[in-house]
């Protein structure tokens, strides 16, 4: 992970059935222990994603709370369709 506002990541996903989901994306926004905010539509440097499997944007906020951390996420899909899909 390039953690910086245009760094891009790669993730690989692996399910119990052998099924795979391979994830490049790039980081929209980078507030050190407070918000990550990151995109499969864009990969490294800014560029356009290449038919992503899901595009997405997701908003990953922290925040203390006694005891711990609150961690929340909002993901932001371009349909219905996409949601649900992403849902399942």
């Amino acid at each position: 992970f390039d953690l910086v506002p245009g760094g891009g990541f790669h993730t690989l996903l692996s399910g119990p059935g052998g099924e795979t989901s391979d994830n490049p994306g790039s980081f929209l926004e980078i507030v050190p222990q407070s918000r990550i905010v990151w995109t499969t539509a864009l990969v490294a440097n800014w560029r356009p994603a290449v038919e992503p499997w899901m595009p997405l944007t997701a908003y990953i906020t922290f925040a203390d709370e006694a005891g711990g951390t609150r961690y929340s996420a909002r993901v932001l899909h371009k349909d219905k369709a996409t949601r649900d899909r992403h849902d399942e």
